[in-house]
């Protein structure tokens, strides 16, 4: 076995991917839909701007992956994020990493 997790792990799996998922597990992570939230905007005139609905999209916070999470068609459009709304992880990396290692 490659890691310390019951899970089918790809070729270039190391140590810090366990950690990685170790610390996934400890967020009490929930499904949801991805809704844009308004984003403030700085620019280097110094103009500060907050736009409606600016932040249209996450990504799989597993830096092996990077799926893309948005309300738009062709992303996924839901996911799991942790209580905070900030940190999501895409349906594929949950199901793959972190709810096996959840079951133990």
């Amino acid at each position: 076995m490659v890691g310390k997790f019951n899970l089918d792990y790809p070729e270039w799996w190391d140590e810090s991917d366990d950690e990685l998922v170790e610390w996934a597990v400890s967020l009490n992570l929930r499904k949801a839909l991805f809704q844009p939230k308004d984003a403030i905007m700085h620019y280097f005139d110094g103009r500060v701007v907050e736009v409606f609905d600016g932040w249209d999209h996450e990504h799989c916070h597993f830096h092996f992956c990077g799926q893309k999470i948005s309300p738009y068609e062709g992303d996924e459009q839901a996911g799991y994020v942790d209580e905070s709304g900030k940190i999501w992880f895409c349906n594929d990396c949950y199901e793959r990493y972190i709810l096996p290692a959840l079951k133990g």
